[in-house]
C-alpha cells in the first residue's frame, strides 16, 4: 500500500465516502470465447453495520467472508446471494484478537501516543486456509500510527519500527484458538509494513510467503520518510517457514500466547537483560529489555538468523503491498514505484560499496537531482514475477531492484541515525561498533556513536543489492529491472481468476486493485510473462481497492469478484453468461459435452469432490457411460441459478456392480442418500434394486430456490444405511417459465416551480413472480435511488424524462419515463448576513447583532434570532445580547421574504472566563446537530506552536470510519469534516491529536 504519492498533499490514508450506483460492465476478450461480462452492486450489510475500512479479505473454507479492517478488527460475514446484483449479510461475527495487540514506542516501552492510535493496529494481511469445521487465519499488523510525509510530514512520532506481527487464528468449533506466529518484523515511518501474505507447501514444507514494506523512497534515508534506514528484513518478500515455528514451544506474554521473537541487535542505548554489555563476557547475549519491541532507527532492529525460519525469499522491493501464487506456482508481487522528491538513491549506489550515509541533496530523489549517470526516481507502481515454480525457486535468488544497503553491504553500509522529531539535529552516521572496555579493534567507547555491538544484522552479504532498477528505464549500472508490467500509482491488491466462466477466457489471468476504483487485467504467456496488460477492466468501484479476492470453480459465489474499499464499500462482480441464465440447464456428469436426445448437456461442471468413472462397455448410451462417484462416500453439486422454482431430474444407471466392462454384484452393493438444498429425497437408494444393471432412470423433484444456488448431496454414510459409493450420471435443471415485469410510475405532482419536491411511486409495477429491484433515473446529474417510492428535489427549471427499471427474480427488466417539468422560480430566496461585533472576548460579554447587510430581490419582511442561551428574537434588524457565561454560543439569523422564501446563516460567539487563565488551545463545533459537513474552529491561544495533526472520526460503538491528516480537510481556518454518507440520527465522535499530545474530542449528532 503506497501512501506517499506524487502529490505532497497526501502522506497518510486519506477517505473518501461516496454512492456508486449499479451498473453492468461489457468487456470483449478474444473472438474465439463469449464476451466477458459482469454484474457490479454493492455488498448490502442488511443492517449489520456498514462495511469495514477494507485493507485485505478472502473467503473461508467454511464459506464466510473474511474481512480485515484497517485498525485490524476481523469480520467474518455470512453473505447470501438473493440474485446476480442482490447479495446480503445475513450474519457478522467481529473479531478484535488482531486490533488487541499491546503497542510500544521506539525504545520498546509501552505506547505513549494517543489512545486511538496505541488502541489500534495498521492490518494490511490476510490470508484464510484450514477446512469448513475449523478455517485458519493469518493477519499481519503492525504499529497503528503514522509519520512522516511530504516535507517532512509529521515526522518521527515514535511508533514501534518493530512492531510487526503476524497472528494465526484458528476456529476449534466454539472460539478462536490464537498465537502470535511472529513478533519483531519491521515497520517503516510511513505506512510501510507487513502486508499481504499467502499460504503455500514447498516441497512437503509449509510456508506464509509475506510481503514485507520498505523505510526509504530509494533505498537512502530521506526527510521524507523520517531518516530511517533500510532494515536487514525490511524491503523484501519474506518466508515463515511454518513447519519449524509450530514444532516450537508456545510461549505466554501476560496472557497472549506467541511462538517466535525474532532476535534483535543489541541496542546500546538500551540496557540488557542480563545486564551484560561487553561483547566478550561468555555470558554476553545482546538482548535488551523489552525485546523484540522498538526498533530505535535501526539499533534494535531483528536480525536474520542463518537457518532460521524467517529469511528472504526475495528482495529488493519498495513497499511490496500484495503477492499471489498462481494454482501453477508461479509467484507474483506488487510493488508500489518510488515517488519523485521523496527521497533519492543510497551513497555509493550501484556498487558493493553501498552505504546508509545520508546525503543532504538526496541524490537521485528527482530528474533536477539526478545522480550523475542519469538515475532519479521515476513514481512507476510495477508487477514483479519472482518465480514461475515455488518449488524449484533458490530462496533469495531475484532481486526486485529496490537497494538495501544493510543486505549489500553489511559490514560497511553504518547506520543514520536523526534523534530528532523533526531534521537532522544530532544525527550520526554510526559505523564504529560499540564496545564498553575499547578491546574490539575498530570499535567504540561511546554507546551515542555506535553502532551495536553485534553488527551487523546480516551474515551474508547480497551485493545486487546495492543497485537501483528503475522500473521501466534503463539501468546504467547493470541489469534492468525486468517487471512483468507497470502500471499508474497505487495499484497494491492482486489475486489471480482461477474460474472456468467465459469458456475460460479469464483462467489463469492476474486481476489487480487499483486507488482509482479500478481493476487492471494480466494476461499471461506460457512463461509468466505479460501477453496483454488491460489498464481499465472492471470499474465504478468507488475507492481504493486494497482488497481483492476471486472465488474459483469450487468455492461460494464461483467466479465473482469481490473488492474491498479503504472508504468503507465491498463491491461484487458476478459473471454474467448466457448458458448460465439459460434453462433448461443440463450436466452430462462425469464427462464431456454431449447430445442426448436432442438435448445439450455440457460437461461436468459445478462438482465440489469425487472422481469419474466411465464404461464404455456399458449396454447404455454415452449418456449413461460415464458418472461421478465419490470413494469417502460424500458427493456434492453447487449450482448457482436465479431465486426461483425449478425441476431438477437426477439420472442414474449402475454401469459398474453386475454390469458388463464393471464387476460382480447386484442388491446391496451400492447403497445412498440424496438431499437436494438440505431435503431428503431419496433414502437408502439402490440403483440395481430399483432397475438393475444397465438401465437407465430418471428421477424428478420440485425445489424452490431462495439463496441463489442448489445444492447437492449424495451420500453413503453407514451411519444412515449406505454402502459404498455415491454416484450420479447426469443433471437436468428445468425452470418454471418467467415473462418480463411491467414498469408502472406515477408522480405527485409533474409540474411546478423551482426547486420542486416530487414523490414518486413505483410500486404499482407488476410481475408474475416478484420484482427485486427499482431503479430511478431523474435525469437531473443526481444520483439515481433505489427505493420503490423515493422523493426527489429538482433544483433547476427543464422538462426531465425520468426514468424507472424494474427488475425480477430471474433478472427480467422493464423500463417506463415520465416528464417532470419544473418552471423558473422568479422569486430568487433571501441572504441572511449576520454582523456581529465582537466576536470573542470575556464574560459578561456585551455583542452588537445586526442584520442590516441581509438582502433579497423584493423585500425581506421577517429577521428570526436564535440563541443558545436565550430565547428566539423576532422582528429586530439591530440590538444588543449580553452573555453572562464562559462558553461557545451558536446564534442563527433566519430572514424570510413576502413570498415565503427563507435563509439562515450562523455564527459562534467565544466568551472566556475572565477569572481563569485561557486553556493554550481550544475547538469549537461550529453546528451540532451537523448535515453534511461537520465545521470544527480551532484556536490556539498558548506561545507554543501546537497544531493538529490527525483526526479521527468513531461511531458510536468506538469503531474508527474515518481518518484524516489535518492539512487535507483544513480549509480558511475551519476543519471540515465529510460526513454525508453516514447515518442520519446517529452520534459520532471527532477526536483531534495535535503535535503536543493534546486530543480534543466532539459529540456529533448527525441529522439529515
Amino acid at each position: 500500500m503506497k501512501l506517499t504519492l506524487k502529490n505532497p498533499c497526501f502522506s497518510s490514508l486519506q477517505f473518501f465516502l461516496g454512492l456508486f450506483l449499479c451498473i453492468s460492465i461489457g468487456l470483449i476478450s478474444n473472438p474465439v470465447h463469449a464476451q466477458i461480462d459482469f454484474e457490479k452492486s454493492n455488498l448490502n450489510f442488511n443492517g449489520f453495520g456498514t462495511a469495514p475500512i477494507t485493507t485485505s479479505l478472502s473467503f473461508g473454507p467454511d464459506g464466510r467472508l473474511y474481512v480485515l479492517e484497517y485498525s485490524g478488527t476481523i469480520y467474518a460475514l455470512t453473505v447470501k446471494r438473493n440474485a446476480s446484483d442482490n447479495y446480503v449479510v445475513t450474519a457478522k461475527e467481529t473479531i478484535a484478537w488482531v486490533k488487541n495487540i499491546t503497542n510500544h514506542d521506539d525504545d520498546g516501552t509501552p505506547c505513549s501516543g494517543p489512545s486511538a492510535n496505541c488502541n489500534s493496529r495498521e492490518s494490511t494481511g490476510l490470508a484464510v486456509t484450514g477446512t469448513a469445521e475449523n478455517p485458519v487465519l493469518y493477519v499481519t499488523s503492525s504499529d497503528y500510527r503514522v509519520g512522516s510525509g511530504s516535507d517532512g510530514g509529521f515526522g518521527d512520532v515514535d511508533l514501534d519500527t518493530n512492531s510487526g506481527v503476524i497472528t494465526q487464528l484458528t476456529w476449534n468449533g466454539s472460539a478462536w484458538d490464537v498465537i502470535d506466529l511472529v513478533r519483531g518484523l519491521p515497520r517503516s515511518e510511513e505506512n510501510h509494513a507487513t502486508n499481504g501474505l499467502e499460504f503455500t507447501t514447498i516441497n512437503g514444507i509449509d510456508y506464509l510467503i509475506v510481503a514485507q514494506g520498505g523505510h526509504a523512497n530509494g533505498g537512502s534515508p530521506s526527510m521524507n520518510f523520517s531518516y530511517l534506514c533500510e532494515y536487514a528484513l525490511s524491503g523484501a518478500i519474506l518466508s515463515i517457514n511454518l513447519t519449524a515455528i509450530k514444532k516450537m514451544p508456545v510461549l505466554d506474554d501476560n496472557g497472549r500466547s506467541y511462538i517466535y521473537d525474532l532476535p534483535t541487535l543489541d541496542d546500546p542505548s538500551r540496557p540488557n537483560v542480563n545486564g551484560i554489555i561487553d561483547p566478550n563476557n561468555p555470558a554476553y547475549n545482546g538482548v535488551d529489555k523489552n525485546d523484540p519491541w522498538g526498533g530505535n532507527d535501526g539499533l534494535n532492529q531483528a536480525i536474520i538468523v542463518p537457518d532460521g525460519p524467517v529469511q528472504i525469499f526475495s528482495p529488493g522491493y519498495r513497499n511490496p503491498y500484495d503477492l499471489v501464487i498462481t494454482k501453477s506456482g508461479a509467484v507474483y508481487a506488487t510493488d508500489n514505484g518510488a515517488n519523485g522528491g521523496w527521497g533519492g538513491l543510497p551513497v555509493n549506489e550501484g556498487n558493493s560499496n553501498v552505504t546508509n550515509a545520508y546525503n543532504v541533496k538526496e541524490i537521485g530523489s528527482n530528474s533536477e537531482s539526478a545522480a550523475s549517470d542519469g538515475e532519479f526516481m521515476n513514481n512507476l507502481d510495477h508487477l514483479q514475477l519472482i518465480t514461475t515454480n515455488k518449488d524449484q525457486y533458490n530462496f533469495g535468488s531475484f532481486y526486485g531492484g529496490h537497494p538495501n544497503p544493510t543486505r549489500a553491504n553489511p559490514i560497511g553500509a553504518g547506520l543514520f541515525t536523526a534523534p530528532e522529531n523533526l531534521g537532522t539535529n544530532g544525527s550520526i552516521f554510526r559505523t564504529k561498533i560499540y564496545d564498553p572496555d575499547g578491546s574490539t579493534p575498530g570499535s567504540t567507547t561511546n554507546a551515542s556513536i555506535a553502532l551495536p555491538a553485534n553488527w551487523p544484522p546480516v551474515v551474508t552479504a547480497n551485493s545486487v543489492e546495492g543497485d537501483w532498477r528503475g522500473p521501466g528505464v534503463t539501468n546504467p549500472d547493470g541489469l534492468d529491472d525486468n517487471a512483468i508490467t507497470t502500471w499508474t500509482t497505487n495499484t497494491n491488491s492482486i489475486d489471480e481468476y482461477t474460474a472456468s466462466n467465459f469458456n475460460e477466457a479469464l483462467k489463469g489471468n492476474l486481476l489487480a486493485g487499483s486507488s482509482q476504483g479500478i481493476i487492471r487485467r494480466v494476461e499471461l504467456n506460457a512463461d509468466g510473462t505479460s501477453k496483454k496488460f488491460t489498464s481499465t477492466f472492471l470499474e465504478g468501484i468507488g475507492g481504493n481497492a486494497l482488497g481483492l479476492t476471486c472465488n474459483g470453480d469450487y468455492e461460494i459465489f464461483p467466479g465473482t469478484i469481490w473488492a474491498g474499499t479503504l472508504n468503507g464499500k465491498i463491491v461484487v462482480f458476478e459473471p454474467i453468461e448466457g448458458d448460465k441464465l439459460t434453462f433448461p440447464y443440463r450436466i452430462n456428469v462425469g464427462g464431456p459435452e454431449i447430445s442426448y436426445e436432442g438435448n445439450l448437456f455440457v460437461a461436468d461442471h459445478y462438482y465440489f469432490n469425487g472422481q469419474t468413472y466411465t464404461n464404455s462397455s456399458a449396454q447404455v448410451t454415452p449418456l449413461y457411460q460415464t458418472e461421478r462417484f465419490d470413494s469417502k462416500r460424500d458427493l456434492n453439486y453447487k449450482i448457482p441459478v436465479p431465486n426461483g422454482k425449478y425441476e431438477v431430474i437426477l439420472h442414474f444407471a449402475e454401469i459398474y456392480y453386475g454390469a458388463m466392462g464393471g464387476t460382480e454384484g447386484g442388491i446391496g452393493k451400492r447403497i445412498f442418500d440424496v438431499n437436494i438444498e438440505d431435503n431428503l429425497v431419496l433414502d437408502n437408494y439402490d440403483i440395481f434394486a430399483d432397475t438393475g444393471a444397465e438401465a437407465a432412470i430418471a428421477k424428478s423433484f420440485m425445489i424452490t430456490i431462495s439463496d441463489g444456488e442448489i445444492n447437492l448431496n449424495f451420500t453413503s454414510l453407514p451411519g444412515t444405511g449406505g454402502v459404498n459409493s455415491p454416484k450420479v450420471s447426469a443433471i437436468e435443471i428445468l425452470a418454471e417459465a418467467n415473462t418480463a415485469p411491467i414498469a408502472v410510475a406515477s408522480a405527485i405532482p409533474t409540474s411546478g416551480a423551482a426547486p420542486l419536491d416530487v414523490t414518486f411511486s413505483g410500486d404499482k409495477s407488476i410481475d408474475d413472480k416478484a420484482i427485486v429491484s427499482y431503479l430511478w433515473d431523474f435525469k437531473d446529474g443526481s444520483a439515481t435511488s433505489t427505493q420503490s417510492n423515493p422523493k426527489h428535489t429538482f433544483v433547476n427549471a427543464g422538462v426531465y424524462n425520468v426514468e424507472l427499471t424494474v427488475k425480477d427474480i430471474d433478472g427480467h427488466k422493464n423500463t417506463t419515463s415520465l416528464n417532470i417539468t419544473v418552471n423558473k422560480n422568479l422569486n430568487q430566496n433571501p441572504v441572511a448576513l449576520i454582523n456581529a461585533s465582537p466576536e470573542n472576548g470575556t464574560a459578561p460579554l456585551k455583542v452588537v447583532f445586526s442584520a442590516s447587510n441581509s438582502t433579497d430581490d423584493v423585500e425581506i419582511t421577517d429577521y428570526s434570532w436564535s440563541f443558545d442561551d436565550g430565547p428566539t428574537i423576532s422582528s429586530e434588524i439591530e440590538f444588543s445580547h449580553v452573555f453572562s457565561e464562559k462558553g461557545s454560543y451558536e446564534i442563527s439569523l433566519t430572514v424570510k421574504d413576502n413570498n415565503g422564501l427563507t435563509h439562515t446563516q450562523s455564527t459562534t460567539i467565544i466568551v472566556e472566563d475572565a477569572n481563569k487563565e485561557n486553556e493554550n488551545i481550544i475547538g469549537i463545533l461550529m453546528k451540532n446537530p451537523a448535515k453534511d459537513v461537520a465545521r470544527v474552529r480551532i484556536i490556539d491561544n498558548g506561545i507554543d506552536l501546537v497544531k493538529v495533526t490527525k483526526i479521527y472520526l468513531y461511531d458510536s460503538s468506538g469503531r474508527i470510519v474515518g481518518i484524516y491528516n489535518a492539512k487535507d480537510v483544513v480549509s480558511n481556518g475551519l476543519y471540515e469534516i465529510p460526513i454525508e454518507t453516514l447515518s442520519s440520527g446517529q452520534i459520532y465522535f471527532l477526536n483531534f491529536e495535535t503535535n503536543k499530545g493534546k486530543r480534543l474530542i466532539f459529540k456529533i449528532l448527525l441529522q439529515k
